[in-house]
């Protein structure tokens, strides 16, 4: 995996992505290591809550969390990889990452129909 692709778990359904910043002459760099920050400041970076709970009264044995969903972020990608991948800098590889993030994309929306159809979406039954 690509050292641009870390990111810290803080627990499940949150997680900490760090900030990067184009330095001319040098490139991308890391702005501030997870290992780095000295206890008690703030971490540069964004933190990702992803969306979870049940709309079953009595169903959520764990907390709700308030968040984003899954699909929203792969369209954030999707958008953000069509917007740079055009002109000189497109490339086959970019638009074989949008189309595995498209196809990701799809696969979640057949699983949302499939349980809207069967009446579970929205909760933890299958």
């Amino acid at each position: 995996m690509s050292e641009k692709a870390i990111f810290e778990k803080l627990q499940p359904y949150n997680y900490l992505v760090p900030n990067y910043t184009v330095v001319e002459g040098k490139g991308i760099e890391l702005i501030t290591p997870y290992s780095d920050v000295p206890v008690g400041e703030e971490f540069n970076g964004l933190l990702i809550k992803i969306l979870r709970g049940s709309k079953v009264e009595g169903e959520n044995t764990l907390p709700k969390i308030d968040g984003v969903l899954v699909e929203q972020l792969l369209a954030v990608c999707i958008d953000h990889l069509k917007t740079v991948n055009v002109g000189e800098l497109a490339s086959r590889e970019t638009s074989t990452a949008i189309t595995h993030l498209e196809t990701a994309a799809l696969w979640l929306m057949k699983r949302e129909l499939d349980r809207k159809r069967n009446n579970v979406l929205g909760t933890y039954q299958k």
